[in-house]
C-alpha cells in the first residue's frame, strides 16, 4: 500500500470548496505561533527572512499582534487566557525583546500596542479566555469604533475580521465559542 503525502492547506480549502474550515484557522494560527515561538530558526522549515517576513506580514496591526500575543499566552499557560489586562502586560514585557521585534513589537512601547491605529482608542479585550476546548481560533481583541459602522476583531493566533454591530456583540459575548463546526465560515484563516 502507497503511502499518500498529507494534503496542503491548499488542498483541504479546494475539497471544502474554498471554505475556511476551524481546521485551516486552527493550522494557519499554530504555524504563525510556531514562527513567533522560534523566532525566524528552523522551526516548519522557516528560516531566515523568509521566516522573518512571514511573521511580520502576520502581525502587521496592534489587533493582529495582540492576538498572537494572546495565543502564544495561551500556549505558555494551560490554554488559559490572561486573567487581566495586567498580567496580559507583564507576560508581553517578558518576553525576549529580539522576538517582539520580529513582530514589529517594542517592548519600551507596550502602551501603543493596546490601541487601534484606525480608530486611535483602546482595544476591548475578552481576558481568560479558554482554547482547551474550542481550538486557538477565539475572539480576544476588539475594536472601540472602528470606522464607517465596522469594527475590527482580533482571533487568538493573530487572525482578523472586520464585522457589523450585531456580529461585534456577539463575538463580544463568545458566541462564537460555543458554535459547532457547522457555523458558516467568518472569514477567519489563511
Amino acid at each position: 500500500m502507497a503511502l499518500m503525502p498529507a494534503p496542503s492547506i491548499h488542498d483541504v480549502l479546494t475539497t471544502t470548496g474554498g471554505r475556511i474550515t476551524r481546521l485551516s484557522v486552527f493550522l494557519r494560527a499554530m504555524l504563525v505561533l510556531a514562527a513567533f515561538v522560534a523566532a525566524g530558526g528552523g522551526l516548519l522549515g522557516c528560516r531566515g527572512q523568509g521566516g522573518r517576513a512571514m511573521i511580520a506580514a502576520n502581525n502587521d496591526t496592534n489587533l493582529k499582534r495582540l492576538g498572537t500575543l494572546y495565543g502564544f499566552f495561551q500556549l505558555r499557560n494551560d490554554f488559559r487566557g490572561p486573567r487581566d489586562e495586567a498580567a496580559f502586560r507583564a507576560f508581553i514585557a517578558a518576553q525576549d525583546a529580539s522576538r517582539l521585534a520580529l513582530a514589529g513589537i517594542s517592548a519600551a512601547s507596550i502602551d501603543t500596542l493596546f490601541v487601534s491605529e484606525r480608530d486611535r482608542l483602546p482595544f476591548r479585550i475578552r481576558y481568560g479566555v479558554d482554547t482547551r476546548v474550542r481550538g486557538p481560533a477565539l475572539p480576544v481583541v476588539f475594536e472601540q469604533e472602528g470606522r464607517q459602522g465596522r469594527r475590527q476583531v482580533g482571533f487568538t493566533g493573530g487572525a482578523m475580521e472586520e464585522v457589523d454591530a450585531a456580529g461585534y456583540e456577539s463575538l463580544w459575548r463568545g458566541g462564537s465559542d460555543t458554535s459547532g463546526d457547522a457555523e458558516p465560515p467568518r472569514g477567519r484563516g489563511i
